[in-house]
Formats: structure tokens, C-alpha cells, sequence
């Protein structure tokens, strides 16, 4: 386990490409990852570009997986790394991004002080675009969604998701479009499966093509495929799968307490 976990971080960074192999990581295993980092000194064998570009794809990815005080540690890291003739506007952007997600305050602070310091002298081809987008979010004393543009699908995810947390389940059903779940990810798939139950669907989960190729799968994303479905839960109820989802993949909690608030008339049957 130990050395299959380091080749593959070793993988990922000197790949320099994609995260997804370690897409299932818990938060123990992002601790071992860092310790690894540290007792090989592994960044030590890499080109200041190299680090650069890594920690900014781990980053990333770790914002995407919902880790996200991890991702800014990691866009720190890329920051300080980043080479003398690199434009800094795209990779602070991102962590703007990240910074707006966790605290729209402490976001709107390190945009009047750090971004748009760094604006005036930025190079970016995608300057304008950048600008005009931040720009746009930071004049509206009350956020409301914008789905279109530089970052329209990354607030889109997540306008959904805080309306689930909030109980606003019509508002974010009306968001996403049923023909282009085929291609998405499971999370994505299971949201609007889940919204869909609480509307009064039951049947035809975008999930269940999913469920039928991993039928014996323990993971939460399945069991609550299962839940909509109405079939036996791999845990022993939806309390210990709430558990569950908070200790192993707490970015998918909001999926399971949404679970609850399906009608009581469609609710699996023992």
C-alpha cells in the first residue's frame, strides 16, 4: 500500500497531467501523500516550473474533490514556485476562486489587495475575460447565479449544491439539464437523481447504469443510488450512511441529507 501510493504520486507529479487516478482520496490518505512529499523530498528533484505546475494540478484537483483549505496550501506552494516570466493572473485567479467558495469576505478582501495588484501588470490572453467575470461577482451586493462565461460551470456546480444545503431543491433542479448528465460524473448524476426523487420521480436514475456495473460496491455514491431505487442499503440504515459520507467523503454529505427530505410515500420499502 505504502509504496503503491508513492509511485503513484510520483506519477502524478512528474505526469504533471491529471489527478484522477487518486479521485477517492479520504482525508488520511492527502496526509500520508504530504508526508511522503516530505520524507522523499520529492519536490526537491523537480525544476521550479515543474513544481509549479504540479502543485497547481493538485491543487485543482483538490478543490474539485472539496478539500479545499488543502488546494489553497497547494496554490500557495505553486505561487511561490511560479517562474520569472510566467503570468501569475490565471493561477491567482483560480485561487480566488477556491478563497470564494470557503469565505466570499476573506475572497472579496484578497481580490481588492492581491488580484488586482497583480492585474495591472498581467500579460494573460484571457486578461479581459478574468477581469470582466471577478468583476462582475464582486459589484453585486447580493450574489446571484451566473452560469455563463469564464468560470459559468464551476458556479454553477456549486450554486447547486448550496441550494440543496439550503432546502431549495425545485430552484436546483431548474439548473441542470437532464442531456448532458449521460457523460457526468457520478456526483453529478446523483444530484439531479436525488433532486429528482424529492420532485416525485421513481425511476429511471441516471445512476443505476453505474449500480448495475458495481452491484456488490459498498460506496456511499451507490448506496444512495440504492436508496432512490428502494433496494437493501449496504449499511444498516440511512442514519449510518449519513455517518458515513461525513467521515469518508464529506463533500457528498449534502447528497445523503437530502435523502431525508424525500416524501414519506417514497421512501424505499423495508
Amino acid at each position: 500500500m505504502f509504496r503503491s501510493k508513492f509511485i503513484l504520486f510520483i506519477y502524478c507529479l512528474l505526469s504533471l497531467g491529471s489527478f484522477q487516478q487518486v479521485r477517492g482520496m479520504s482525508k488520511p490518505d492527502i496526509e500520508e501523500l504530504e508526508q511522503l512529499i516530505e520524507k522523499h523530498q520529492l519536490a526537491l528533484s523537480l525544476t521550479r516550473a515543474q513544481k509549479y505546475r504540479a502543485y497547481a494540478v493538485l491543487a485543482r484537483e483538490l478543490e474539485l474533490y472539496g478539500y479545499l483549505e488543502e488546494s489553497l496550501s497547494y496554490y500557495g506552494r505553486s505561487l511561490k514556485n511560479i517562474p520569472r516570466d510566467q503570468d501569475s493572473l490565471e493561477i491567482l485567479s483560480s485561487m480566488l476562486s477556491v478563497l470564494y467558495r470557503k469565505d466570499r469576505e476573506e475572497a472579496l478582501k484578497f481580490y481588492q489587495q492581491k488580484f488586482k495588484k497583480a492585474a495591472t501588470s498581467s500579460t494573460s490572453p484571457v486578461k479581459s475575460k478574468i477581469l470582466d467575470f471577478w468583476k462582475k461577482v464582486f459589484s453585486k451586493k447580493v450574489f446571484k447565479p451566473s452560469h455563463v462565461g469564464f468560470y459559468g460551470q464551476f458556479f454553477k456546480d456549486q450554486d447547486v449544491k448550496t441550494l440543496m444545503q439550503q432546502k431549495k431543491y425545485s430552484v436546483a433542479l431548474s439548473f441542470l439539464d437532464p442531456k448532458a448528465l449521460k457523460s457526468a460524473d457520478i456526483n453529478h448524476r446523483l444530484e439531479y437523481d436525488v433532486l429528482s426523487k424529492i420532485a416525485g420521480k421513481k425511476s429511471g436514475f441516471f445512476c443505476l447504469s453505474t449500480l448495475k456495473k458495481y452491484p456488490n460496491s459498498p460506496s456511499v455514491t451507490m448506496d444512495i443510488c440504492r436508496y432512490l431505487k428502494g433496494i437493501q442499503l449496504k449499511v444498516e440504515s440511512l442514519e449510518t450512511l449519513k455517518k458515513k459520507a461525513a467521515a469518508q467523503l464529506p463533500h457528498l454529505s449534502y447528497l445523503v441529507d437530502a435523502l431525508f427530505d424525500i416524501p414519506v410515500e417514497q421512501e424505499k420499502k423495508p
